[in-house]
């Protein structure tokens, strides 16, 4: 006996064939796919620009006072300056006739600043006078003097 199989199937009981019922096609298995490449994220914008840093306030110009030292001693000898106002004394010895070879002013805090003036030669002293009052300046000796008024 010769058995063709093609779309069916025959099953052979003893001598007897018999047609099975044709099968059911098998639903085809999902392929597995690949996942979609995932978007890109965003470029996030620029961040701000950054925030100007503002200038920090002005502190008031320095005033400059000439000091000249003559044989009649310190000139000018009395001085008006603003409290807080930052300053710069300029001493210069213009003769060797005096005493006044150095310079002792009192600060007002209770700190006392010496320079040597020597001659021909400007020294410079930088300071501001936080308190009001009469501030003196001196040769070293005490003998020749001046006063810084503080207003």
């Amino acid at each position: 006996m010769r058995l063709v199989l093609w779309s069916l199937t025959l099953v052979v009981v003893g001598a007897t064939a018999v047609a099975a019922k044709p099968r059911k096609p098998t639903p085809a298995r999902p392929v597995p796919t690949k996942p979609a490449p995932a978007k890109p994220a965003p470029i996030p914008p620029p961040p701000p620009p950054p925030m100007p840093v503002p200038a920090p306030p002005a502190r008031p110009a320095s005033t400059r006072v000439e000091i000249i030292v003559t044989p009649r001693g310190f000139e000018p000898a009395r001085i008006v300056i603003k409290r807080g106002q930052p300053m710069v004394l300029a001493f210069t010895r213009k003769t060797e006739a005096t005493c006044a070879k150095s310079v002792v002013i009192d600060m007002g805090d209770g700190t006392k600043v010496t320079k040597d003036l020597p001659l021909d030669q400007t020294v410079e002293i930088a300071a501001t006078f936080a308190k009001a009052g009469e501030l003196r300046y001196a040769c070293g000796m005490d003998m020749v003097h001046g006063v810084l008024v503080v207003q």
